[in-house]
């Protein structure tokens, strides 16, 4: 829930929900008060976290879990095809689309928990194959992931591939997000500076107090490690975590082969088998 130069919905919501207040509940743009003591309100959200305390404190919340893909794919089969097909002016039998491509888009150009946007990119696909049967370049259409990415464009997100990582610095963590759970590479160096710790990548609290446990963790126990230079009052940390989910847009930062990793890890080891770019 967000407030624009139109308004913050919150304040009427909380006037509307309050037991105290909402017996006569004045409708500015009408100018009339309205009883709405026996109303019984039922609101929607995705997520709770933009929803203002005093609010959620006035509301019974009933949690319902998001669709999976296998679910949004059967809903995409029986009910959103049929429906944008009617509404485009197709016939079934003029175009079709197969398990693979509805993947591709759920996939590729939706994140959500709902099926909306789902609904929208395929409705897209069909005004454009519309199109292309009305000017004759087409007669029927089969839908493929191909025909996806050429119609609909570049993929929108990206999901991460788990993949063994023997590079130090960087460890695989687990985001949950409204939209589900994806996971996200962690990646670390430290450098010449004043002793700080920088986090980047739009971290919430509980990562950002997990980084700086781990950087406390470092300064305590270095000493026992053998590292190379070793960790002093003058070694800056900088820890980044990629957002999810993350466009296909976003830099993935390319990192130099010649990083300080303790002589321990590094010994009898080439550039090669770390994975990274030789210079």
């Amino acid at each position: 829930m967000g407030s624009d130069w139109r308004g913050d919905p919150s304040s009427a919501l909380l006037e509307v929900l309050d037991p105290a207040q909402n017996h006569a509940f004045r409708d500015y743009y009408l100018d009339v008060d309205f009883d709405l003591s026996q109303v019984m309100f039922i609101t929607t959200a995705n997520q709770l976290e933009t929803i203002l305390p005093p609010l959620r404190d006035r509301m019974e919340v009933i949690p319902l879990d998001g669709y999976t893909e296998h679910e949004k794919l059967h809903i995409a089969t029986r009910h959103l095809l049929p429906r944008q097909i009617r509404a485009n002016g197709l016939q079934p039998e003029e175009i079709g689309f197969d398990e693979a491509s509805l993947t591709t888009i759920i996939r590729d150009y939706t994140r959500e928990a709902g099926v909306r946007q789902l609904e929208r990119q395929i409705g897209a696909i069909c005004r454009k194959t519309a199109v292309s049967i009305t000017t004759g370049t087409h007669q029927t259409a089969a839908i493929t992931p191909e025909t996806v990415r050429r119609l609909l464009k570049k993929p929108l997100f990206e999901s991460e591939l788990a993949e063994p990582i023997d590079t130090p610095g960087i460890v695989i963590g687990l985001s949950v997000t409204a939209y589900g759970g994806e996971i996200l590479f962690i990646e670390a160096t430290r450098m010449a500076g004043k002793g700080e710790l920088t986090i980047t990548g739009h971290l919430g609290e509980v990562m950002m107090e997990s980084a700086r446990i781990a950087h406390s963790y470092v300064r305590a126990k270095h000493r026992t490690w053998a590292s190379t230079p070793p960790v002093s009052k003058q070694t800056t940390f900088i820890c980044m975590s990629r957002p999810v989910p993350r466009p296909r847009t976003a830099l993935r930062p390319v990192w130099p082969w010649s990083w300080p990793w303790p002589a321990s890890i590094r010994a009898g080891r080439s550039p090669a088998t770390w994975g990274l770019p030789a210079r």
